[in-house]
Formats: structure tokens, sequence, C-alpha cells
């Protein structure tokens, strides 16, 4: 499993020769964008321009959006429905949780997951060997939160997304909060990482691209 970081929550996955787009921003995101970028398959956690800019990408096969649960060229997606914000949605509206699952590896993107779900609602997505998650707050789940939902999904490795940086000013927090006392920080160079059964070991705990 190839996973290139392009910013924010979007994400390049290639599995099987399946290439996957997830959560595309659009131009008032200030991180570059592989504009017609040709894959097969688009994942839209929610519909906000921030996540769902799919006229930047070419699309082969599909766009994903809740419900999903099929499987695509031996890649298998699934969605499940929970809430952008701590009041049921009231505020900023729904959001999919993603499991793509493909070469014996299990991923789960959270999109902008705003609140700590109930385990026995999260249960299908316990157990990744990936987990993106949000962590810069105010729009999503803070640091804290996000340390919670870890300890319920308890993935073997943790990509922390939706995080401040210098070029994206949002009121959010950035990556280091998140990091503070955290074991186990695999700080890469580059902005993709390959993944496989012999060597997530390797790379167990937190990974970090480059901002």
């Amino acid at each position: 499993m190839r996973i290139k970081f392009i910013g924010h929550s979007c994400f390049l996955i290639e599995i099987n020769g399946v290439k996957i787009i997830t959560d595309p921003f659009d131009e008032s995101i200030p991180y570059k964008f592989p504009n017609k970028e040709e894959v097969d398959i688009v994942t839209v956690s929610h519909e906000h321009s921030d996540h769902n800019a799919t006229h930047r990408v070419k699309v082969r096969k599909e766009i994903l959006r809740h419900p999903v649960d099929k499987t695509i060229d031996g890649v298998k997606f699934l969605s499940k429905s929970f809430f952008h914000d701590e009041e049921g949605g009231r505020r900023r509206g729904k959001n999919s949780i993603f499991l793509i699952e493909g070469e014996n590896l299990k991923l789960v993107h959270l999109g902008d997951l705003g609140h700590i779900p109930d385990e026995k609602e999260i249960e299908i997505f316990k157990n990744p060997d990936i987990l993106m998650i949000p962590v810069g707050g105010y729009f999503t789940i803070d640091s804290e939160k996000a340390d919670k939902v870890i300890s319920i999904l308890n993935p073997k490795v943790i990509i922390p997304m939706h995080y401040k940086t210098g070029r994206l000013d949002y009121p959010i927090s950035t990556v280091d909060d998140f990091l503070k006392n955290k074991e186990n920080v695999h700080r890469l160079e580059i902005f993709e990482v390959e993944i496989d059964k012999s060597n997530i070991d390797n790379y167990k705990g937190i990974i970090v691209f480059p901002l």
C-alpha cells in the first residue's frame, strides 16, 4: 500500500494498482494539488469544499459517498455515518468514516470526525493497520479527543491530518500539539510511504509527513 500525503485530509493511496484519492480540497486550500490527477476512486467524507472538490480529479471509475459497502477491483470500501460536531450534526452536519481494505491491510480514514463515537457504533473500524485521524480541533476532534478515539480503535500506525501549518491558517492547532509526549514518532522527509505486512512494524506509532 503506497500512501502519498497531498495535504489537509487528502491522500493518494495505491492498493493493488487501484489509485484512490481521499477528501480532495478546493482551490481555497493553499497546498499544491495534482490537478486532474487520474485515479480510479475518490472518497468524500462530507460535503464541505475542503473535502469534496472532485472537479479537480479525473475519476476513471467511481466517486464514493456514504453509504458504501462494496468491493472494487479487489479493494473493499465501507463507510458509516457519524457527525462533524458534538451536537449530532446540528452545527456542521454529518461526516462519514471510510474503511479501505486491500493487500491484507485495513486503513481507516476518519474524515472530519467531530465527536468521540460510541464504542459499539465504531466497532467495525477497530484494530486497523493504518488510521488517518484529524487532530486540529475546532472543526474536528482535538488532540485530547483524538487520543481517546485512538485508544478505542487501537491502530498500529497513526497518520494525523487536518491541522494548522505555516500555509494553512485555519483556527486549529498544529500537529505538534498532538505529538506532545508521544513516543514512536516517525517524521518522514518525503511525502509518501509504502507500507505492507512485511514492514509495518517499522512504522508502528505515528507517521508525520513534511509540511
